[in-house]
Formats: structure tokens, C-alpha cells, sequence
């Protein structure tokens, strides 16, 4: 009798055990997962979302670009609006690969780049394979990026927030306040399963 009480108790703590390493793995990551690769002066890459105001101007000036080099009936479809740092080891250009929804190969990728004098810059991005672009970053560090394909004029979305998406997070959706709850909960079954285990010896 006093062995199976031990066993269930030690099956009790492995299993709180398990359910706080569950706690911890579902808090959200620090940094975005969109980032594939960099080349190797690119110390950190970080992004942050930014406002449909901010987007605005961005995708109004791609289309502009659009209009200009590539003739008209085609439109910019947004794809990703993010803040963007890239923290390098030198003043060089910085390479920089990410995965992005929604590009295909074959598609005409541009980034429109917010300078920090006010001013937009828009550039092709290099689509390497479905879903997988690469951006070259010259005198770059931090600014807000559009990020868009090219498509005909009836096939662009008008809503710039419908459209453009934030670098999703590991575990993003989940709560830091009910995460720091269920540890708290586990830690305080850990404390009570080792008492009873005491107990039973």
C-alpha cells in the first residue's frame, strides 16, 4: 500500500513537472520566426508591428513605383508591415531571407522602406522559392517595411489591414499574465506532491 501511495505520488510530480515545461514553451518567443537566414555580418534581426496609418504611406508609395517601372493595370498586394532592426557588425549591405505567406515563385516582390529622413525607397525583393523572399539591406539599420507582390489591379485587396500581417510569434496567442498563473499553480503542486512524498517514507 505504501508503495503504490509513493508511486502515484512520483507520477503526480512528473506530471506537474511536464505540464510547467508546457507553461514555459507556450510564452511567447522574444523574436519574430519569419527570419530564415542572414548573412553573416547580420548580428539580430528584430521586428515590431506598425499602424494601418503607418502602412498607408508605404503602399501608396509602392504602388506609385509600380505605376512608374511597370506599367499601368497592376497594383501592389501587401503582404507583410513590420518596424525592422538589423543590428550587423559593419556598414555593409545586410542580406537578409524571411518567410513570407503568400509569395509564389515567379512573383514580383517589392519592399517599400521608410528612411529615417522621411522619405520612402522602394526595392525588388528576390524571390527564392514559394513562400521564401531575400531581402538586400544598404544603409539600413531600423525603419518600417511594406512588403508586397505585384498583382493585376482587380486581384489587389484595398484594405491595407486585412492585408498586412505582423511577424507571427512561438506561441503568440498566448496570455504572459495566465501562463505566469499556470506556473505558479505548477510549482505550488510540486511543493505540496513533495511534502505528501516525504510523508510516505
Amino acid at each position: 500500500m505504501k508503495a503504490k501511495r509513493t508511486m502515484a505520488l512520483v507520477v503526480a510530480l512528473v506530471m506537474v513537472l511536464a505540464l510547467s515545461g508546457v507553461a514555459l514553451a507556450a510564452a511567447a518567443s522574444p523574436s519574430g520566426s519569419t527570419v530564415a537566414q542572414t548573412s553573416s555580418n547580420v548580428v539580430s534581426v528584430q521586428t515590431a508591428p506598425i499602424s494601418e496609418a503607418a502602412q498607408a504611406p508605404l503602399v501608396q508609395a509602392a504602388a506609385a513605383f509600380v505605376a512608374q517601372n511597370l506599367g499601368p493595370g497592376l497594383a501592389v498586394q501587401p503582404l507583410l508591415a513590420v518596424n525592422l532592426t538589423v543590428q550587423k557588425t559593419d556598414s555593409g549591405a545586410a542580406s537578409v531571407t524571411m518567410n513570407v505567406a503568400g509569395v509564389q515563385e515567379g512573383d514580383t516582390v517589392v519592399v517599400t522602406i521608410l528612411n529615417p529622413d522621411g522619405t520612402t525607397k522602394v526595392v525588388y525583393a528576390k524571390v527564392l522559392a514559394d513562400g521564401v523572399i531575400e531581402l538586400e539591406l544598404e544603409d539600413f539599420e531600423d525603419g518600417d517595411i511594406v512588403i508586397g507582390k505585384v498583382v493585376p489591379e482587380d486581384e489587389a485587396t484595398a484594405n491595407v489591414a486585412s492585408s498586412a500581417v505582423t511577424m507571427p510569434m512561438t506561441g503568440g496567442g498566448a496570455s504572459a499574465a495566465s501562463m505566469a498563473l499556470l506556473l505558479a499553480g505548477c510549482l505550488a503542486a510540486v511543493a505540496v506532491c513533495g511534502k505528501a512524498l516525504v510523508k510516505a517514507r
